[in-house]
This record gives C-alpha cells, structure tokens and sequence, in this order.
C-alpha cells in the first residue's frame, strides 16, 4: 500500500504553459544538482517550491535477511529554489523519515555502504523489530559577485537514530555532516569552469545490550568483505561493547572541478571529476579505551551528462564512474587491569 500527497507551486514559466514539475526543474541544468553550488546562479526559472507526504506498508515473506516482511514508513519533504536578489539564489531542504519494521536482523549499522566492515546477527534466529527516525537538512547558496563569476556554499546534515528491541539489542546513532565552498566562471558564451572543496564527518555509535536470561550466547558476525570474516560472542565487551558507546568515525577531504560546453544552442556536455582523501577508525581514542580498526582510502568520482532540451521537455545521457581502494587494520590488543 502506498500513498503519496505532493504539492507544487502552481507558477507558470515563461517556457510552456502547465503547472511545473520541480524534479523536471531541477534536472534541465546539471549545476544545480552537482557539488558546485556556485552554479545556483545559473538558475533563470521563477521561484519554485515542493511539499510531499508519504505513507507506505509493505507485506510479503520474499525479502532480503536484512529487511522486514512486515513494515510501515513515512515521510515529510520540503524543498525549494529561491532568488533572493538578481545576483544570489538560495536552495533548502527539509526531509523526516520513520521507519518500523518487525522480525528484523541483519546489521547493526544505518548506513552499511562502503563501510570498512559491517556487524551483522550471525543467524536469522533472533529476528526482532526495528524503529528508525531520520532527519535531513540542506542549505546552499549561490553568489554572482561580478559578471557571472560566482561563490557558493552548502550544509548538508544528516541525524538518525536506530534502535532494534530483541536480543541482541543495539542502539544506533548516526550523523553527516558535508559542508563545501565553491567557485564558478563562465568562459566565453559556451563554457562554464567550476572549483570546489569538500568536507565530510560522520559518526555511527554503537551499543548492544541484553534484557533476557544471561545463559543464552548471542554472537555477531564481523563481515571484512564478501561474508568473509569472523565471530565474537557477546560478553560486554570488544566490537559489540555492552559497557559503552563504540564510535565509527570518517572524515573526507575531498577537490572537484567541473566543465561544461553548450555545443549547440539545446544541446550542453556536462562533466565532473573530484578526487578525496579518507580515513576513519572505529573505537576510541584515549589511554583508556581500544581503537579496534583503523581504515583509509583513495576516492575517484567522474559524472558525465549529454543532454538536450526544447521547451517542456529534456532528454539526457549519464556516464558515472566511481573507485574508493580501502584499507581496514585490525589492531591486536590486551587488556589488563593492575591493582591501580
């Protein structure tokens, strides 16, 4: 069962004579979905906002050991495109999600992708129900300081909390931070050249617990790679820690540049390329406490987009390429408790 409520500002543009889609908006210019928020100024259409409500259930038995075969979600969306002034354009939006789902395993994690390693229920046998609540906010802004060469900046945070209510319980708490600065410069009447930097931070904490009998094993399965891994018995302790948040942390440093050519009047290529830096450890860092894992890598990121568009209506052809070498160390360690 779905159902889905969607409200559009009900302007007109000067292009073609319906109510606007915002998607189709949004996607007849490449800048003003791509990392480099300085192309904001580019945006020429008038203001343009949207509001949706979801409500979904989905039943069925066939479904992958980490989904629900009973679930409910909902969610709120708002968004929008804003000119401020002839010179600056503003973008946001706000975005709650929940999620409930029953007879729930798989992993312990929110975000599961391109992780160094995942902690996932070893068997299918304690499957339970899970709560989830996400809560999504973007800023960014565009500024033509001088015949069409722009500045931009963006806030992209993320927040979701996690909880499953059957042994083994865990608790999860995840946060994203992304903030970029970027620059844009037309060259000539063709071409357009675009710069930027990236931050990146997130956090996902972990903490497991046990409400039931102390006489029954519960064991989780460490994934290194393709279910390649091993097993550790929960006993309060070492990756599934019972005693304390354990932390997964990940910083990115990451460059980009964009190109794009109006070949033809309807007719504009469009590419991207960004290189990043990244490193992480899962623990915590102090004389205290164990560091479990430490990881890094090497990202390669390149978009390329062909398209056309006339009046009301845009075609487009997408070539994206992406690369990440990861490196995770498990470190050996012992603890040992003096008379101190």
């Amino acid at each position: 069962m779905l159902a889905t409520s969607q409200l559009l500002a009900q302007t007109t543009d000067s292009l073609f004579f319906a109510p606007r889609d915002f998607n189709f908006v949004k996607s007849r210019d490449p800048w003003l979905t791509g990392t480099n928020t300085a192309g904001l100024t580019r945006y020429q259409a008038a203001n343009i906002s949207a509001a949706e409500l979801s409500l979904a259930h989905r039943r069925g038995g066939f479904v992958n050991y980490d989904e629900s075969p009973n679930a409910w979600s909902a969610s709120a969306l708002v968004e929008s495109f804003y000119r401020l002034s002839p010179s600056v354009v503003v973008y946001g939006k706000m975005n709650y999600d929940i999620f409930s789902g029953k007879e729930m395993t798989g992993s312990a994690f929110i975000d599961t992708s391109r992780k160094p390693f995942d902690l996932a229920e070893d068997s299918l046998t304690n499957a339970g129900k899970k709560h989830r609540d996400t809560y999504h906010l973007v800023g960014a802004i565009g500024w033509d300081i001088w015949k069409g060469i722009s500045l931009g900046g963006k806030l992209d945070f993320t927040a979701t909390n996690l909880a499953k209510y059957k042994d083994l319980r865990h608790k999860t708490k995840y946060m994203n931070l992304e903030a970029s600065a970027s620059v844009y410069a037309p060259l000539g009447k063709s071409l357009a050249l675009g710069t930027g930097y990236t931050y990146r931070r997130n956090t996902e904490s972990l903490i497991f617990s046990v409400y039931g009998t102390s006489d029954k094993v519960y064991n989780s399965f460490i994934n290194y790679g393709p279910w390649m891994g091993e097993v550790e018995r929960f006993s309060g302790e070492g990756l599934t820690s019972g005693s304390e948040e354990t932390p997964l942390l990940d910083e990115y440093h990451m460059g980009n540049i964009q190109l794009s050519w109006d070949i033809i009047p309807n007719l504009m290529a469009y590419g991207a390329f960004s290189y990043g830096y990244r490193k992480g450890y899962y623990g915590r860092p102090s004389a205290y406490s164990i560091i479990y894992m430490q990881h890094n890598s090497h990202l390669v990121d390149y978009q390329f987009q062909l398209q056309w568009k006339h009046n009301d209506q845009a075609h487009h052809l997408d070539i994206n390429y992406e690369e990440e070498n990861l490196r995770n160390y498990s470190n050996t360690y012992r603890s040992q408790i003096n008379s101190s």
